[in-house]
C-alpha cells in the first residue's frame, strides 16, 4: 500500500523546507553583519587574552597601535556599574581614555578562575555581541579575591569591523563594591 503523496507529514516536510530556504534567503544580506561583528570581537578578545593589550608588557605606542586598529576613534567604553564608587566605573571616550582605562584596570585585575571558557551571542544582522563569562568567574584585584555573578559584555561594532561601542554590565555592583571597595586603586 502506498502512501498518498499528501500526507500530513509531506507537506509538512515541504512547507519546512520552504521556509528554512526562504529564511535564508532573507537572511543572506543580514549575515555579514554579523559575521563580522563577531570576528572582530573574537579577535579582540584574542588580543586581549593574549596579554596584547596589556601595559605592564607592551609600550604605549604598541598598545595604541593595536587600539587603532580594533577601536573607532569616538570608541566609548562605558564601565559604569550602579553600587560601585570607584573612578574606574564610569565612561571613557576616544583612544587615549581608553588607553588610561586599561592601563589602570589590567595592572590591578587579575582573573582567577572560571574565565576560560567565554560564550559569544550575536543575532543574524545585528551589529551586537554579548560576551558572556558565567557566573563562577573570580576577579582578583590586587590580591583581593571574590566571584562576582552576572557579568558580562556588549559590543557593537561599526560597518568597517571596528570596535565602536563597549558596555560592561555587572548585574551585582553592590557584591562588587563589598568586595573590592578598598581594593581598587
Amino acid at each position: 500500500m502506498s502512501q498518498p503523496t499528501n500526507s500530513l507529514a509531506s507537506v509538512t516536510q515541504d512547507a519546512f523546507i520552504q521556509l528554512s530556504t526562504a529564511a535564508a534567503m532573507s537572511s543572506t544580506d543580514a549575515c555579514p553583519i554579523q559575521a563580522r561583528a563577531m570576528a572582530a570581537v573574537m579577535r579582540l578578545m584574542g588580543v586581549f587574552g593574549s596579554g596584547g593589550l596589556d601595559t605592564e608588557k607592551h609600550s604605549k605606542e604598541t598598545i595604541m597601535a593595536v587600539i587603532s586598529e580594533n577601536y573607532t576613534d569616538t570608541v566609548t567604553v562605558d564601565y559604569t556599574t550602579a553600587g560601585v564608587s570607584n573612578e574606574l566605573f564610569r565612561i571613557h571616550t576616544g583612544h587615549e581614555e581608553l588607553y588610561a582605562f586599561l592601563s589602570s584596570l589590567l595592572t590591578q585585575l587579575k582573573y582567577g578562575e572560571g574565565w576560560t571558557t567565554p560564550e559569544f551571542h550575536s543575532a543574524p544582522g545585528s551589529n551586537r555581541v554579548i560576551l558572556y563569562h558565567g557566573d563562577a568567574c573570580e576577579w582578583i584585584v590586587n590580591g583581593t579575591s571574590g566571584v562576582v555573578s552576572g557579568t558580562m559584555a556588549v559590543f557593537i561594532v561599526d560597518k568597517d569591523g571596528m570596535i565602536e561601542s563597549f558596555k560592561q554590565y555587572h548585574a551585582d555592583g553592590n557584591a562588587m563594591e563589598a568586595m573590592f571597595a578598598s581594593a581598587w586603586k
